[in-house]
């Protein structure tokens, strides 16, 4: 049995001898950091990250299609904010250049993943033709 194994199988089967370390030591439970979350959070860097795929995450943990950790792509609020509401799950946001220009003017909205899909095959069939 390793040793933090022995420790967990010890804490279970001792929970007075537990309480009473902690006690004599002032050793609180652990909340999970969630005392340290958002600002509170030494690493906090004002609520915005940059996604692996480019786009810009914003912390926002009352939005209702925000991710497990509180976030939403930030071209999805500004869309929201443009046209005064919240976007449905299936709608998408499209980037017509960088992913990380969030300027009205970038972005385009798709009611659908399917109408999403097939402006980019036409856009595709437009360049090819070009050539």
């Amino acid at each position: 049995m390793n040793d933090i194994n022995y420790i967990r199988k010890w804490q279970k089967e001792n929970p007075g001898k537990v309480k009473q370390h902690r006690k004599k030591y002032k050793k609180k439970l652990k909340d999970n950091g969630k005392s340290r979350m958002g600002e509170k959070n030494s690493n906090w860097k004002g609520g915005e990250t940059i996604h692996e795929d480019g786009h810009v995450l914003v912390r926002k943990p009352d939005h209702p299609h925000a991710n497990a950790n509180g976030y939403i792509r930030r071209s999805r609020l500004v869309m929201e904010k443009h046209i005064g509401r919240y976007l449905e799950p299936g709608e998408i946001v499209h980037h017509d250049k960088a992913k990380g220009d969030d300027r009205i003017e970038n972005l385009k909205l798709f009611p659908s993943v399917s109408e999403h899909v097939s402006f980019h095959w036409q856009e595709r069939r437009r360049r090819h033709n070009e050539f």
